[in-house]
């Protein structure tokens, strides 16, 4: 990597592939909670129901995800100057509200359609699809970004990203 490269790249607020890693955990977040509903049975309260608890949990796992970052930062800089005390930058606190945007932020496409559609089923099955296509598009930029190939890490990150709310369901999460 040129210098050159190495000192564009130190200027960007997240690397892109931190900034795809907070889009797949706030979407594999509020995936355990919009497939976790039942659609035979729910009824409008059980969808504000969840609807809350999605927005609820990826609004304190986004200040979370803030908060472990600014600690990252700030152990980083405290390794880098020994004898002066590190401290956190403007720059490391904008990149902190980033994190807790993407997080926070990505809730809103895959409960759009709770909202928006009266048929818990039909809601459920596009929310599942817009899902299924961030899914991809992370996929398919983590691939980009990481040289590989990015049609099929866009399946794989599905198949993964699917495999990992699955998992959290029936563990309880």
């Amino acid at each position: 990597m040129s210098d050159g490269l190495a000192a564009k790249k130190s200027d960007r607020l997240l690397e892109p592939v931190e900034r795809i890693s907070e889009a797949l955990f706030g979407l594999i977040m509020v995936l355990t909670f919009t497939c976790s509903i039942s659609v035979g049975e729910a009824a409008r309260d059980d969808v504000r129901t969840m609807l809350v608890g999605a927005f609820g949990c990826n609004l304190v796992w986004g200040v979370i995800d803030a908060i472990l970052y600014l600690m990252g930062s700030l152990a980083e800089r405290g390794k880098q100057s020994a004898p002066e005390r590190p401290r956190l930058t403007g720059k490391d606190w904008l990149a902190a509200l980033g994190i807790f945007l993407w997080v926070f932020l990505i809730t809103i496409p895959v409960a759009i359609p709770f909202v928006a559609v009266r048929d818990v089923r039909l809601a459920l099955r596009i929310s599942n699809g817009i899902a299924v296509v961030l899914l991809f598009v992370a996929g398919y930029a983590f691939g980009r970004s990481s040289g590989l190939r990015p049609g099929w890490t866009g399946v794989v990150m599905v198949l993964l990203g699917s495999a990992l709310v699955a998992a959290t369901i029936a563990l309880g999460g």
